[in-house]
């Protein structure tokens, strides 16, 4: 699961892994996977606040088989 930051006012890595699992699928299989996403892992560390840092901002979460290949892509928006 990647995710990038779409207004954050900082800069900030086009993609950031947020979590992963790997799965082996037979053809035609299907598996529900649940991937946690917490306020924590979406922090920027603000140093002249001295403390991390979660905005509120929209962000795209991707989901697929690699970086480059993502099968699901959401926009939520994130409130402190």
């Amino acid at each position: 699961m990647y995710v990038k930051h779409l207004n954050s006012s900082v800069a900030r890595p086009v993609k950031e892994l947020k979590g992963f699992a790997r799965i082996l699928l037979q053809p035609a299989q299907m598996k529900t996977v649940t991937l946690p996403l917490t306020g924590e892992q979406l922090a920027y560390w603000d140093a002249g606040k001295h403390s991390f840092v979660v905005e509120d901002e929209k962000i795209q979460i991707m989901v697929g088989n690699s970086s480059v290949d993502q099968k699901l892509n959401r926009t939520i928006r994130v409130v402190r």
